[in-house]
């Protein structure tokens, strides 16, 4: 059998990672994240926010933040968002 060449579409690509699709995509498990997060955590008053999502130059990109002293003080202490977001 003949070797199949196969060219990749880089623009395409980079139009695809900023689309509004992926972007509701991100920011679907962002929540997701967060969501997890605040089950996790030992304490009531801990609070993480969706950031709104960002396009840079060849992607787009969302993140989990601590909004709060607790929040913080979970994921210093016991790494609650670093486990909700790799799911363990």
């Amino acid at each position: 059998m003949g070797r199949v060449k196969v060219k990749l579409n880089r623009d395409g690509f980079d139009t695809l990672a900023k689309s509004p699709a992926v972007q509701s995509f991100l920011t679907q498990v962002a929540q997701s994240v967060a969501d997890n997060a605040k089950t996790r955590s030992a304490l009531d008053d801990a609070e993480y926010v969706v950031s709104d999502p960002e396009v840079q130059r060849k992607r787009a990109r969302v993140a989990v933040i601590t909004k709060n002293w607790a929040a913080r003080y979970e994921e210093a202490k016991h790494k609650t968002l670093t486990k909700a977001a790799n799911g363990g």
